[in-house]
């Protein structure tokens, strides 16, 4: 399965995510965002999509967009989804922990 490669920083096609889902989750997809592909890059402080391979961003390698003064009201998706937790510690990353 592709998802265990993800602890390890690394990519899956995007074939191999669409095979994880159901027929239902695949229409669900569809009616509400154009698909697969169109989810995961509206995801894109997430997801990195390119010529249909997606992995998960690195911000620790990509850099922070650290802003001074700005209140951190939205939610680290890292933090709360990823089976690994956010890889930036709490005072550097720009969401919410």
């Amino acid at each position: 399965m592709c998802f265990s490669y993800w602890h390890k920083r690394q990519s899956c096609s995007l074939k191999e995510i669409a095979d994880v889902l159901n027929e239902e989750e695949k229409a669900q997809l569809r009616n509400s965002d154009g698909g697969l592909q169109t989810f995961l890059k509206n995801q894109h402080q997430i997801f990195k999509v390119i010529k249909g391979t997606v992995s998960i961003r690195n911000w620790a390698e990509e850099g922070n967009r650290k802003v001074e003064g700005k209140l951190r009201t939205r939610n680290c998706w890292f933090h709360k989804y990823h089976p690994n937790g956010c890889p930036l510690s709490a005072e550097d990353c720009s969401y919410k922990h």
